[in-house]
């Protein structure tokens, strides 16, 4: 089996350990089209994993396969595929300050995550991290987002977010 069929069937099962290893070891297998002419990044997006997307992203010049609204929608959507993994929840309550808190290294909030069964690993912050850099962006629940794609998520500039995120940085650690 060769680097791209290895690649497509690791996307295919939902193997992210797999995908991130294959595309390190040969990042140009990402130029190659599979036979049905897609490229792996297109594969990803049409298998929907936003874990794998994100992976293989971070290796390509993505304005060649996302608009600004694409990638601000996969940074809501891997939110939310955290949400889903470490609480079997859609967006728990605060999910996006305290994986902020993580991605920034707070050293205050990140100490004191509510309910985690686990640490998010290295490969999700960079992830996370890429997709803040690459939007701008950060998405936060708000009952007020009517307009929103997404029921109650929206995205907003990082400087606006960074102000929402000291506010709740504040109420959560400052408070008597």
């Amino acid at each position: 089996m060769n680097d791209l069929q290895a690649l497509v069937r690791a996307i295919l099962h939902t193997n992210v350990p797999q995908v991130r290893a294959i595309i390190q070891a040969t990042p140009e297998v990402l130029l190659r089209t599979t036979s049905n002419h897609q490229y792996p990044i297109e594969l990803a997006k049409d298998k929907g994993h936003k874990a794998i997307e994100t992976a293989i992203a971070r290796q390509l010049d993505v304005t060649q396969f996302y608009s600004g609204k694409e990638l601000q929608r996969l940074l809501v959507d891997y939110l939310a595929e955290v949400s889903e993994h470490y609480f079997c929840a859609g967006w728990r309550d605060s999910l996006e300050f305290e994986v902020w808190a993580v991605v920034q290294q707070d050293s205050v909030a990140s100490a004191n995550p509510r309910f985690w069964n686990a640490p998010l690993d290295p490969e999700q912050l960079a992830d996370l991290t890429f997709l803040a850099n690459k939007t701008g962006c950060w998405a936060t629940w708000s009952d007020a987002a009517v307009d929103s794609p997404q029921a109650g998520v929206r995205v907003v500039p990082l400087p606006h977010w960074e102000a929402i995120y000291r506010t709740w940085q504040d109420a959560q650690f400052l408070t008597p």
